[in-house]
């Protein structure tokens, strides 16, 4: 069990499709946790309102409402299937600034071995000031 690359790429405001794959079919259903960690993209977590609610702060200014929405989840590939996409949104804004990128681990497998590629950065390219 892993993901489909080891590096993936979107424009702000874009969603970002990763593809947790398997190599075989099972006759049971196959988990793995699949979490997103800031790295120079920030997250932001959503409370059970919907509202956005951010979790780092940068030199003191707070970035609202993040770069992308953080995930923390359990995924599934159902039996009889070898893959299940995972959509991670990342934030339009109106600011200028630098590529960002944030990472995706996986861990956690069940009724799987994780595979080389349990890593992977999602790179998010500003359209702003261009």
């Amino acid at each position: 069990m892993q993901l489909d690359q080891t590096s993936y790429s979107a424009t702000e405001g874009d969603d970002v499709i990763v593809t947790v794959v398997t190599d075989r079919l099972s006759v049971n259903d196959v988990t793995v946790t699949l979490e997103t960690s800031d790295n120079t993209a920030q997250g932001n977590d959503r409370n059970s309102r919907g509202l956005v609610v951010v979790i780092r702060f940068v030199q003191c200014v707070v970035a609202a409402p993040g770069d992308y929405t953080s995930v923390s989840r359990v995924v599934t590939i159902p039996s009889g299937q070898t893959s299940v996409p995972v959509v991670i949104q990342t934030t339009e804004d109106t600011v200028a600034e630098q590529t960002e990128n944030f990472d995706i681990t996986l861990s956690n497998p069940s009724d799987a071995i994780l595979g080389s590629r349990d890593r992977a950065t999602v790179q998010i390219d500003d359209d702003d000031g261009k």
